[in-house]
């Protein structure tokens, strides 16, 4: 097994600036890594770990048992919380400062708490003296995708790396997934295997049949399959953004700005949708975004489509 750090895509700069102030003895005692989900932000914080508890003090070895156990989330020394239901509650709070009440066996410890804008007040509350003056050899990482969330007290006692999304050709060594759902990813490997899902799949094909109907089929809203895609919010929501997105792709199709299309492999259709007006479908990609925001509203899921459905038409 190598370094966690080495099987890292991306992020090259962010880890070396870590590895550097580590070297030098300056690494912080608490970091956040802010950045999208499903980048890599955990697994550089592992591999942090795996730096600071190598048994043969290496900036991580990767193969003594101590970057073994930290590599399957088992050693004595790390501790990683997440959160349950949506929100780390402040039982995690008292799991962190058990852990840090125990005698520990290495000279250093490291708690990792992914989402951290999970943290709920109480939790937070109960964290920020700790945050303030942290245990001699103890090193927190929060990893968060929503920065702003978290408790200002806390953000300003916590070295922030920011991480972006990942290149297409970085999720490509990986992953063989078609190019469109490279594109529609933004770079983030929890997004792709996402979008690359069954049902998410058969929704945007479900998305790609309405609006080549779209045209000409005046009742195809009626249709048992289409009402019967957005009967739970959760499929009505998949609806909305699939439509959402090919509308905006049709667009700029329409501007010849290819290069910015997610859907690329739904040339056939942009071109028939090509022959509507520019303005007429630049409108019917806006109700396509109101769909969404309509569904947040709780209003009933089959009533909004169909709205849309006749809206757009009517155009």
């Amino acid at each position: 097994m190598a370094r966690l750090l080495d099987s890292v895509f991306g992020h090259q700069k962010q880890i070396q600036a870590l590895l550097k102030a580590f070297e030098a003895q300056h690494l912080a005692s608490t970091f956040l890594f802010a950045g999208p989900s499903g980048v890599g932000k955990t697994k550089v914080a592992l591999g942090l770990a795996q730096a600071l508890l190598c048994e043969r003090e290496a900036q991580a070895c990767g193969i003594c048992a101590s970057c073994l156990r930290v590599e399957k989330s088992q050693h004595e020394s790390l501790l990683k919380i997440g959160p349950e239901k949506n929100q780390i509650k402040v039982e995690s709070a008292r799991e962190i400062l058990d852990f840090l009440s125990l005698r520990s066996l290495t000279t250093r410890r490291v708690v990792i708490i992914q989402d951290a804008e999970r943290l709920n007040p109480a939790t937070a509350n109960a964290l920020l003296k700790i945050f303030e003056e942290p245990p001699e050899d103890t090193f927190f990482f929060l990893t968060t995708a929503n920065p702003k969330q978290i408790l200002s007290t806390i953000r300003s006692r916590s070295q922030t790396l920011h991480f972006q999304g990942l290149s297409i050709e970085d999720l490509r060594k990986k992953s063989t997934a078609p190019e469109w759902t490279l594109r529609a990813a933004h770079g983030s490997f929890e997004k792709l295997k996402e979008i690359s899902g069954k049902d998410e799949l058969e929704t945007r094909d479900l998305a790609v049949r309405i609006l080549r109907d779209w045209g000409h089929q005046e009742k195809t809203y009626l249709e048992a399959d289409f009402r019967e895609a957005f009967r739970d919010k959760s499929g009505a929501f998949g609806l909305a953004k699939s439509l959402s997105l090919l509308l905006r792709d049709a667009v700029f199709w329409q501007l010849d700005r290819k290069d910015l299309i997610t859907n690329n492999d739904q040339n056939r259709l942009f071109e028939e949708l090509a022959q509507m007006p520019l303005p007429q479908l630049e409108l019917s990609a806006q109700k396509a975004l109101g769909l969404e925001a309509s569904l947040l509203q709780n209003r009933d899921s089959q009533l909004v489509f169909e709205e849309f459905w006749i809206q757009t038409q009517n155009l």
